[in-house]
Parts: C-alpha cells; structure tokens; sequence
C-alpha cells in the first residue's frame, strides 16, 4: 500500500499513521519486571510509585537508573536494584530541531540511545528475562493487573505523530530512510508516551538486528533529534524487525483526562501528586537562559526605550496574585516610570486575593514610583450579569467577561494617568496555547515576557525576590468560582508544553496542537475583506 504524507509516499503493508491498531482479544501480563529511568530528585513520587507495582506486582523485580540524583540504594533489597549513573537525560533537552546537527548535540542523542540500551539490557538481566519489561519513570502510577492485545510485542499510546508539521515529516521521513535500509523493517509514523511497555524475547531479537546494523542504525541521530528519548527510540529498534507500536488502551494520563481517577485503566502518566514543587526542575526545563539578571536589564531597557519613543508618562499592570503579573510589574517599577499596580478581584478565592494584595503592598515598600490602587469588581460583575438575562448562562462566557471586565478598568486608569497597559502573557500562553480571553487579558499595549516560557518567568521571579508563595502557588487564571487551575484547563503541565513547542514531540505535543488550532483567530490579525 502507498500512503500520501505531505510530499512524500510511503510504503508499506499497515498503515503507519492509524492510532488504534491494536486487537480485541488480549492476554493477562503475569510475568514483568520494571526499569526506572529518568530518576532525579523525585523522592516521595519515586516510593510511591515503587510501592504501588509492589501492590500489584509483589514479586516482580525492579531495576532503577538514578540520572545523576538522589541516592536511592537505601531501597535495595532481594528485588530491587538500583544503580547511580551520569546523567544522560538533562543534556537532550538542549536538543531541537534546528540544532541537532551540531556535533555537541549530536553526542547527546548518540550517548541517549546507548545509555537506553544499556539500561535495558542490565535491566532485564537483573529482573531475570521475564516475558514482559515496563520502563517507566517516576510520575507513572501501576494501580492494576496489565494485560496486552495479541497483536501487540510493543505496547504505547501512539499520541505522538512524526507529520504535525512539514518540518517534522521531514525529519520522520528522513528516519524512515534509514530503518528501511535493515531488511525486513517497517516504518515508523506513530510513537507513545511513557511508560512503555514490551515482550522481551521480542525485545532482544530487534536489539541483535540493531547491534548487526549498527552503522546504519546509529545515523538516526542524523535524522532527527529525538532518538536519545527511550519512548521514540525502543519504537524505531522494534521496526527493525518490522514489529510496530500496537496502541495500548489501558494508559490515561491524568492531566488529559478530568475522569482519570474513575478510568480504571491501569497505567496513570502524569501522576504527581506526590512530587514536590522542586522536582519539575523547573530552570532545566528550556536552558536558554543563563543570566537572569542580564534577561531583567534587558526587559527593562527594552520597556523604558518604548516608553520614551512613544512619549509615555507611566504604566499599568493588572496585578492577580499570579507569577506573570507579579514578574511584569516588578519589572515596570524597575524602569523608574511611574508604575500603577492594581488589584481586581471578582469574587476572587482568598488565597488568590491574599497573594495579589501581599504583591501589591510589597511593590508599595520596595518601589516608590508605585501607585497601588485595589477596585473589587463583584459588584460591577454581578450588574453586568444581571443586565444580561437570558444570555447569562455560558459558564466561558462570564469568565471571559470577568476578564473584559478588568481589561476595561486598566485602560480606564491607563487613559487618566497617560500610561499604556502592560500585558503579563508567557511564551506558553500567547503564542503557544492561546491561553487568554479576546480583548480581555490579551488586551494589552506591549507585552515584554511574552517570549518568555513560563519555566523562564519562574526562574525570573525568583531572581527578583518575588515572594516564594506566588512562585511556588500552581498558576491559575482566576476566572472561575470553582478555583480550577491552568493545567486543570489544559490538561497539560507548562513544562510539557515547552517541550512540546521546542521540540514538536512529548505528552503535550497532541494538547498543543488542539489548543494551538482552537485559539489561532486570537494570535491572527483580524480577517478583513479587500478590495
């Protein structure tokens, strides 16, 4: 069969680009061991995690790689091993795809691959060859029995696909080139999340072809940059042998799916509960910048330089208790111009409202260009919705107009003082997810942290002395009586999301694109008809 992909055809006798192409009948996994990679400094989610296969699997055995982070030897016993190495892990994520040519990047996937393969071998020595292998990592809850579709040697969840963008096809198809020198190899188009799961015997058929084919084999890194992640990798060893991903059902994940904790599935990625906030490695997330006092006099050149070319007196900034606003106004009052820091509460929770005035008072004590100026807009709310019988019963819609509401009041105050508004938007927000109201918070004159990722503004906060409660509280909107957070409404963390938007790969690439498609008519020019 040929397949039409963009400019390129491909063949070959499955389709490659089917999500579901797994079998109805399935069969229980009794005999498993369980390799952790990526271990850092996740210590409680780590044990927890640990713990929960020890439930289900009480006498599987379990290999663990700690990527150069905590020591975790103290949990060795007649079933566990564990093993401190180099860290492999944090080095790809300086890797995308417009530097992975470059020879430094071109030894990290390379030392990726090995290192995945190395771990596995020692590891399924170690859980002494059972039939079934799960590599996993720390934020993977197993909370049942797995079983596997018949048709299935390598189990995932096929979320990932090679043909989102020209660019990635390219690459994808750049791969293909090279799997289809092996004899007998299939291509690959589709690739899962964590964990992954396959049959062993199966395994170290496709790691021999591998080893005989390793010069060409080892020219993946060649083609794309993400070889070096054991969820592509195991995928592209396994069409060598022509053996596919098969799409396995049993994983949810619980920043896509509200109802996972009801699924039954009984694979859970994305489970960190138990994590600390620190163990995001928040700072490691994108590495693109390395001094952040050189970001911050940069931004505030950059804010002043705007002001005096445009003949502005001062500036204004929402403030919401939130790491964006509490980034963008410090800021503001670091260029000297008058700065008017304003609260807005809308039936706000009170720990958001705290943290907005906490924010506010201490940009009063720091800075003496700062006007702090507090309006609560429940009532203005409330009229407004009240006016609107009839039309008052989308849910989206008022939240939305909470944020009209408040985009109204800046420009109120903007125009009284000859300021301008400045939006608090993140890299993520605008230009990734479209993560704002129309002409609500998306209403703004400049916006300096708007190419900023969210990990980049964290990072920045703390630099600025911005109180730890507001880095550390999970960011929220603030638009919603139930207290929802962002990653409740996105179903993605924003370290995720990054990824996704550097490298066109990972659990967040699928949210992404949907939100990025959904939200584009705010980051376009308004559609006019020409003449």
């Amino acid at each position: 069969m040929n397949f039409e992909l963009g400019d390129y055809t491909l063949e070959c006798d499955i389709d490659p680009t089917q999500e579901n192409n797994a079998s109805d009948e399935r069969v229980s996994i009794e005999s498993i061991g369980f390799i952790y990679n990526c271990l850092f400094k996740q210590k409680r989610a780590f044990e927890h995690s640990v713990d929960a296969i020890k439930e289900v699997y009480p006498d599987a055995k379990i290999y663990a790689v700690s990527d150069g982070g905590l020591d975790y030897s103290y949990m060795e016993n007649e079933n566990f091993k564990f093993s401190m190495e180099e860290d492999t892990v944090s080095d790809l994520k300086k890797v995308g795809g417009e530097n992975f040519l470059d020879e430094e990047c071109q030894m990290y996937i390379k030392r990726g691959m090995a290192a995945t393969l190395d771990r596995l071998e020692r590891g399924i020595e170690y859980c002494g060859n059972p039939e079934w292998i799960c590599m996993t990592e720390p934020d993977v809850l197993i909370r049942g029995k797995l079983t596997a579709p018949v048709n299935g040697k390598l189990l995932g969840s096929r979320i990932n696909c090679g043909w989102r963008t020209p660019k990635a096809l390219e690459q994808f198809m750049g791969l293909n080139e090279v799997i289809a020198e092996v004899e007998g190899s299939i291509p690959v188009l589709r690739w899962g999340a964590v964990p992954v799961v396959f049959h062993t015997e199966t395994f170290l058929k496709a790691l021999k072809i591998y080893k005989e084919n390793f010069d060409i084999v080892d020219r993946f890194s060649e083609k794309h940059y993400s070889p070096g992640t054991f969820d592509l990798f195991i995928g592209l060893v396994f069409a060598l042998i022509g053996e596919p991903e098969v799409y396995n059902s049993e994983v949810t994940e619980c920043l896509r799916n509200p109802e996972w904790q009801t699924s039954g599935q009984p694979i859970v990625h994305q489970y960190r509960e138990y994590y600390e906030q620190s163990d995001f490695l928040r700072s490691a997330s994108m590495n693109r910048i390395e001094d952040y006092l050189e970001v911050k006099l940069n931004i505030v050149e950059w804010i002043r330089d705007y002001a005096d070319k445009s003949k502005i007196k001062s500036l204004v900034v929402g403030v919401s208790g939130g790491i964006d606003s509490a980034v963008v106004s410090t800021l503001c009052a670091e260029t000297g111009l008058p700065t008017y820091v304003i609260g807005m509460p809308i039936h706000q929770k009170e720990d958001q409202e705290n943290l907005s005035d906490g924010h506010l008072d201490w940009m009063l004590e720091k800075y003496s260009n700062v006007t702090k100026l507090k309006y609560d807009l429940s009532n203005t709310f409330d009229t407004f919705v009240s006016a609107m019988d009839g039309y008052n019963d989308n849910k989206l819609a008022l939240a939305n107009t909470r944020s009209r509401i408040r985009m109204v009041t800046l420009y109120q105050v903007a125009g009284s003082v000859g300021g301008i508004v400045v939006g608090t938007g993140n890299k993520v927000e605008d230009y990734g997810v479209g993560f704002y109201t129309k002409y609500g918070d998306g209403g703004v004159d400049i916006a300096p942290i708007a190419d900023l990722y969210k990990t980049e503004v964290w990072e920045l906060g703390k630099f600025l002395g911005v109180d730890s409660r507001i880095v550390e509280a999970k960011p929220t909107d603030g638009l919603w009586d139930d207290g929802r957070n962002d990653e409740d409404q996105l179903g993605a963390s924003y370290a995720d999301l990054e990824y996704a938007m550097e490298h066109g790969t990972g659990p967040a690439v699928r949210v992404l694109h949907d939100f990025n498609t959904q939200n584009k008519h705010k980051m376009l020019p308004i559609p006019t008809f020409k003449l």
